[in-house]
């Protein structure tokens, strides 16, 4: 089974093949390293050469297949190759890692599966074995190599001093810096031998080889200075020696750390003029050390004299012991500004007191936009520029993004840079460049850069300096940031507060949305804003607030579309950068704009959706801006506490009004039931009922209709009704009418479903063509109806109209239909009523007539005078029959005259004469002999006409 491998492990294996001089002897680690793990592997070179662990037998196909980059050379990347692949022809899986770096292909990794599942260590471990093979191939470049060994030379310096700048306890300080010096320069061995109190011995203090940090506390160690050795005459004679060959110098001693030492580098260690010791480096090649690297490790020799001297000497102080001028002014300025532009303009003043650069930069990051913030000089000149962090074309984006030094002293040097880092359109005027990454807490920040007109205008101090300012400035930065932080959270907090006061105040009407914008334009002051409340129902936005440059807009309502309508209708944040280039995520959201959004022409925007206990969004929050990448994650972790603060003030407000409605509509449906019990006039009733369905459901026009006979509402053979406008409320015109509706009509739909009707829209309905005929309202909208029932009898139905399009929701349609059941129960009631008002009616005047019909028979049967019989009978008769005037008419024996003898009251026709001839009345009445009744007079013929005129 494979091993599984720390981090340490990769950094030792990276830097055995760092330290490989020939590409094989770098391949060949890699196998030692795998074949440590029993795991086969072989490694064809573009050179031909083909490299096996031990163990691995490849077949002469596959040998001559590897053998062969242009089999290998069209790998895409890592592969996984079968038997299943019959050009190939393996025995079994494979893996092949193509060697490839910049297009460049120097070989290919073969890996067997069959006893190891290889995961992403081996693409690593290949890319860095392709890394050191194309570095190899840079070395035959004498330019390039020269380029590449000082780039690595500086950054490992780089890392030197920045941990003798950042490290104040002595012994600890000795440990990093050799265990630094040892990873990054490459070397066998590297230590510090420091002078005793005596200074007659030299005392191992520090050491660090290929096997780690040697710890010197258990075993001391240390040598004479009398005795002859190679570290003895550098202290006796202060000069740096350099052994390429140890076997040629006689005094050189051979030492316990590192066997088999070929090459020796030792630099006094001197402080002004106390000798403190000196560093030594050893190295197992010879001729491992050059001119250069004498130089480089003297510069760090130095540093680590005056870190010894300044501890020996000053213990706490011994920092500003090592500042120059204008390293003081660059600490002092730390703590003297907060503003990025200030603290631009004095590190420029402190850079020129100790360089002459033609163009100095001072370069911030702002991770949230990925732009390089430029503060550029030129003399007097001052400029500020933006540009896109593009580390692949930009030299600047690249120090920062690989928080990497760069340096040239000449074009030579220049165009080497260029070729190394595949870099195009540096400044053909830069002949020097000089370019420091500003790193705090591990992450770049930004970059000090300088840069001159003149050939070598830099050297390795001006590295020091510069660094130095560039760890100064990363702390001024830092803290300017932190209390540019600290301050905006403090102001977002307290104008949170503000927002909940004013939520917890009042979440109604328009006394809540002036406040609330004026807080919410104080967070988002370059930005507009907008809050969106979502009808589920109706399914529009209704936009109470809206901001645009500071200035609150007009309340709208729309249906609901746009980025908005995505974030509710899937309920989760939406943030996009730059919404003109992320058309392919706004297609995937479905998201459709209709262009009368108030975040129409946004490039940048943010939204929170608004949630209830359910979960179900209930609103949005949005800010938005025209450019892109506005908006970050502070924006989205304060725009989620203003949601949640919404999101609450809106499902309390929600349930008030909830209670409230419910409250409205109880007391509503008391008040209809004490309307049916406290009259019985129907009209009356009626009335009253619209009244009441007025409080708890809003109408621009409302309407009862009842059957135009009898007391149930039935079709007729046609499929429509006729019902009659029985009481209105703002639409008088049509009390009293018959309306005729046709089987299409929406009442014809109450009719047959006996459910509440709700047409959002009646523009929109088919059948509204006959509504409009029967009402004559052609302003109507939104329309309701709904059914009047007892006991299953549609007795009535109730319209509601308003102007307003998709007004009415479900909700409204069940308050309603609640109100109309007791209204049904009112106008029942009343007719009812009004049906034993009418039998009482007919009962009495039926035992008027009997009364009467009683005193006639007691008349007739209490005498015989003709006279008074006949008078009595016509007193009693207009009391019998409601009429304002009776007589009697007596015929003759001939039967044709008969003559007026009795009358009541007295008008003057007593004693006229009536004939009963040519198909008179009375000729009629003797006809038939049976009642008849003239309803009008003119229906009377002109004898009897005359004989009663004044009757």
């Amino acid at each position: 089974m494979p091993q599984s491998h720390t981090y340490q492990d990769f950094e030792q294996l990276n830097r055995r093949i760092e330290r490989a001089n020939t590409s094989a002897d770098a391949a060949m680690h890699v196998i030692q390293w795998y074949q440590q793990q029993d795991t086969p592997l072989a490694i064809a070179l573009v050179t031909g050469e083909l490299l096996t662990s031990v163990g691995v037998l490849l077949s002469a196909q596959e040998q001559q297949w590897l053998q062969t980059p242009a089999n290998w050379s069209t790998l895409p990347g890592a592969q996984w190759v079968t038997d299943a692949n019959p050009t190939v022809g393996w025995a079994a899986s494979v893996l092949l890692i193509p060697l490839r770096v910049a297009g460049n292909d120097y070989g290919v990794l073969w890996l067997d599966g069959r006893d190891a599942q290889p995961d992403a260590q081996a693409v690593l471990i290949g890319a860095l074995l392709a890394a050191r093979l194309h570095s190899l191939q840079a070395l035959d470049d004498p330019v390039m190599g020269s380029l590449q060994q000082q780039t690595r030379r500086l950054r490992a310096a780089s890392q030197v001093s920045k941990a003798i700048i950042s490290n104040f306890d002595l012994p600890s300080l000795l440990d990093q810096v050799v265990g630094l010096m040892q990873s990054e320069f490459g070397y066998d061995s590297v230590q510090i031998l420091l002078l005793n109190d005596t200074q007659d011995q030299l005392v191992a203090a520090a050491a660090y080889t290929t096997e780690g940090v040697v710890d010197f506390s258990q075993q001391p160690r240390s040598f004479s200075l009398d005795e002859t050795s190679l570290s003895a005459w550098v202290v006796h004679h202060n000069q740096p020696m350099v052994v390429n060959d140890v076997t040629q110098e006689s005094r050189f001693r051979v030492g316990q750390l590192v066997a088999g030492v070929a090459a020796e580098l030792i630099v006094p260690l001197q402080a002004g003029d106390a000798m403190r010791g000196v560093l030594v480096v050893q190295s197992r090649q010879p001729n491992a050390f050059s001119a250069d690297d004498a130089e480089i490790m003297r510069s760090i020799a130095d540093q680590i004299a005056i870190a010894i001297h300044n501890s020996r000497l000053f213990g706490e102080l011994r920092a500003r012991a090592q500042d120059m001028a204008a390293l003081t002014e660059v600490s002092l300025l730390v703590n003297a500004t907060l503003d990025i532009s200030e603290l631009a303009q004095r590190v420029y003043e402190s850079v020129m007191r100790v360089q002459a650069p033609t163009r100095f930069q001072f370069v911030v990051l702002n991770r949230q936009r990925e732009v390089l913030q430029l503060f550029q000089f030129e003399g007097e000149q001052r400029q500020y520029l933006e540009r896109p962090a593009q580390p692949t074309t930009d030299l600047m984006s690249l120090i920062v993004s690989e928080a990497t030094p760069v340096f040239w002293r000449n074009a030579q040097e220049r165009s080497a840079t260029t070729s190394y880092f595949n870099i195009n359109g540096l400044d053909e005027t830069a002949a020097s460049y000089l370019g420091i990454p500003m790193i705090s807490k591990e992450v770049c920040i930004g970059a000090l850069c300088a840069q001159s007109t003149q050939p070598d205008a830099f050297d390795e101090n001006d590295l020091q300096v510069l660094l130095t300012f560039a760890n100064s400035a990363a702390v001024a930065i830092e803290n300017a940031a932190l209390f540019d932080s600290t301050t905006r959270r403090v102001r977002e907090l307290g104008v949170l507060n503000e927002v909940s006061v004013v939520l917890a105040r009042q979440f109604r009407g328009d006394d809540i949305w002036l406040p609330l914008h004026d807080q919410l334009a104080t967070l988002f002051e370059t930005s507009s804003f907008y809050i969106a409340l979502y009808d589920r129902e109706r399914h529009q936005l209704h936009y109470p607030l809206i901001s645009e440059d500071g200035l609150r807009q007009p309340e709208i309502t729309l249906p609901q579309s746009g980025i908005a309508a995505a974030a509710i209708n899937y309920g989760t944040s939406l943030h996009f950068h730059d919404l003109s280039i992320e058309h392919d995520r706004l297609q995937a959201l479905k998201v459709e704009f209709t262009g009368d959004e108030p975040d129409n022409g946004a490039c940048s925007w943010l939204g929170v959706p608004f949630r209830n206990r359910r979960r179900e969004s209930t609103g949005l929050i949005c800010v938005h801006n025209v450019l892109p990448d506005m908006f970050g994650d502070d924006n989205f972790s304060l725009l989620t506490t203003i949601a949640a603060q919404i999101s609450l003030a809106l499902e309390n407000a929600s349930l008030l009004e909830a209670e409230q409605e419910r409250r409205k509509i109880a007391n509503t449906l008391t008040d209809v039931g004490q309307v049916v019990s406290s009259t019985l006039d129907i009209e009356e009733v009626l009335e009253r009922v619209l009244e009441q369905i007025g409080r708890v459901v809003d109408s621009n026009s409302a309407t009862i209709m009842l059957p135009a006979q009898g007391d149930e509402i039935i079709s007729d053979e046609d499929g429509g009704c006729r019902l009659v406008a029985r009481a209105t409320s703002g639409a008088s015109e049509v009390k009293g009418m018959l309306l005729d509706f046709k089987r299409t009509n929406p009442v014809m739909e109450v009719y047959h479903s006996q459910q509440p009707v709700v047409i959002g829209d009646v523009q929109q309905h088919s059948g509204w063509e006959d509504a409009l005929e029967a009402h004559d309202i052609h302003t109507t909208r939104a329309w309701i109806g709904v059914p009047m029932l007892v006991q299953n009898r549609l007795v009535g139905i109730i319209t509601l109209d308003k102007f307003e399009p998709f007004y009415y929701t479900d909700r409204d349609a069940s308050t309603a239909l609640a109100l109309a059941r007791q209204a049904a129960i009112a106008v029942d009631n009343a007719r009812l009523h009004a049906q034993s008002q009418d039998n009482l009616k007919v009962m009495r005047k039926r035992a008027r007539r009997l009364a009467s019909m009683h005193q006639i028979s007691t008349i007739i049967s209490s005498t015989l005078d003709r006279e008074t019989v006949l008078n009595n009978v016509t007193r009693l008769l207009p009391e019998l029959f409601g009429v304002n005037h009776s007589g009697i008419v007596l015929l003759r024996d001939s039967g044709e005259v008969g003559q007026v003898v009795a009358e009541y009251p007295d008008v003057g026709v007593r004693g006229n004469y009536v004939v009963a001839q040519n198909g008179g009345l009375f000729q009629q009445l003797m006809a038939s002999n049976s009642p008849i009744i003239v309803r009008s007079t003119d229906e009377l013929d002109a004898p009897t006409r005359e004989a009663l005129a004044h009757a």
